[in-house]
């Protein structure tokens, strides 16, 4: 049953934001942190479908959580940088790719908001015996999109300076998963077990690159 599934990866992602919680945090802790909590509250929600479809307040939570992902994923650039410039990637201590970075994060947050969450409509699909509301707008993420092609990007520069490869592979498998299941009923499956293997990437190269040792 999907629930489970769910609450499986809610599972997941808490025992890595204890872990993330255990080191020193600046901006790059805190931006993935964030995004943990998000994807904590996004599979909670998700494996409640079943018992609380007809709730008006899942339908607030629903909106919530698609908010949640248009907020939270973009400033992950920012995460990415922070990173890279503790892996000794000279290029971004430059202030022009900070002042840059900030910009296409504002943008992927506004188009996010606007296109994802704002005056969104939702119905009830079923899917292997599990129950949920999705949005009628079945346009892709564009800001999503552009976000995984820039971090791609970024997580190559590391693995070229360092060595460290696994935010890489942590970037490269959901893209090239969620792009190749989008259109799956199963890609449900597939795509919620890759964020949980995204987000060890990233907890994991906290811990490679802690910011308690600059």
């Amino acid at each position: 049953m999907l629930e489970l599934l769910f609450a499986f990866a809610a599972v997941a992602h808490l025992g890595l934001l204890y872990a993330a919680m255990k080191i020193k945090g600046d901006l790059a802790d805190w931006l993935v942190r964030a995004l943990l909590c998000g994807l904590i509250f996004d599979n909670v929600v998700l494996s409640l479908g079943n018992l609380a479809i007809g709730e008006d307040w899942y339908i607030a939570a629903t909106v919530g959580r698609y908010t949640a992902h248009a907020v939270l994923l973009p400033p992950l650039l920012i995460a990415g940088l922070v990173l890279a410039r503790r892996a000794g990637v000279a290029w971004t201590r430059k202030g022009v790719v900070s002042v840059l970075a900030w910009a296409l994060v504002a943008a992927g947050v506004a188009y996010g908001v606007v296109t994802e969450s704002i005056g969104q409509q939702f119905v009830a699909e079923s899917l292997f015996g599990h129950t949920r509301l999705v949005s009628v707008d079945g346009s892709p993420p564009i800001a999503t999109i552009v976000t995984n092609l820039l971090l791609l990007g970024v997580s190559a520069t590391i693995w070229r300076n360092s060595g460290w490869y696994w935010l890489f592979l942590g970037v490269v498998q959901i893209f090239v998963l969620n792009a190749a299941t989008a259109t799956r009923d199963w890609g449900i499956i597939s795509g919620n077990l890759a964020e949980i293997a995204f987000a060890a990437s990233w907890v994991a190269t906290l811990y490679r690159f802690r910011a308690d040792a600059d």
